[in-house]
């Protein structure tokens, strides 16, 4: 299993949400690339804790918008993303108490957010577009 790459058929049609999700794929390849390789470890744990500061930092910006607009499924939204904030900090521990986080861990990540992209984020995508609007 590898971690999931960018591909344009997930776009959500905002430019900013887009360059978010793609800076993740990259982050998460990265982290993977790294375990994979044998990086020493400080190299492992800059790239988890980038991944860990921009998907919080996507997450945040993503909540507030939903807010804004009256998501109904916010809740069902934020959950998922508590969901793939767990599986983060669980990385973030294990690399801060100095274990070998294995590539698996970026990879099962990588496929939970990519689901997460194509699901949640494009449920929230179509309630904009149906709403007459094209923001995320």
């Amino acid at each position: 299993m590898t971690v999931p790459v960018w591909h344009e058929r997930f776009c959500t049609g905002n430019a900013t949400v887009d360059a978010q999700h793609q800076e993740l794929i990259k982050l998460v390849e990265a982290v993977e690339e790294s375990c994979a390789h044998g990086t020493n470890r400080a190299e492992v744990s800059h790239f988890i804790d980038a991944f860990r500061d921009h998907v919080l930092e996507h997450f945040q910006d993503e909540e507030a918008e939903m807010n804004r607009i009256g998501y109904p499924e916010v809740q069902v939204h934020q959950r998922a993303h508590e969901e793939i904030c767990g599986m983060v900090m669980g990385m973030v521990e294990a690399s801060s108490r100095g274990e070998v986080v294995l590539p698996s861990s970026a990879q099962a990540l990588g496929h939970v957010l990519l689901r997460h992209m194509q699901c949640e984020d494009m449920r929230l995508v179509s309630f904009i577009r149906a709403k007459g609007g094209r923001e995320v």
